[in-house]
């Protein structure tokens, strides 16, 4: 997934483990509102009118795991 790519939810939607959560993604819809979400079982955890989603941007370097 490309990190600041913004992807219609008609096109696609954020993938869900198998216990049915999706990853924590930044999600927008008419009112223009940006608002942290995730999906569970195929909905939205914060009901709102999402018609785009993105994956948010990674942690600074010095905070991540990998290092």
């Amino acid at each position: 997934m490309t990190e600041g790519k913004w992807i219609k939810c008609s096109e696609q939607m954020p993938e869900q483990d198998e216990d049915g959560f999706s990853p924590i993604v930044l999600a927008t819809g008419p009112k223009k509102q940006i608002l942290l979400n995730y999906m569970f079982k195929g909905k939205w955890a914060i009901e709102m009118d999402v018609t785009h989603w993105t994956m948010p941007p990674q942690l600074p370097e010095e905070y991540r795991d990998d290092n």
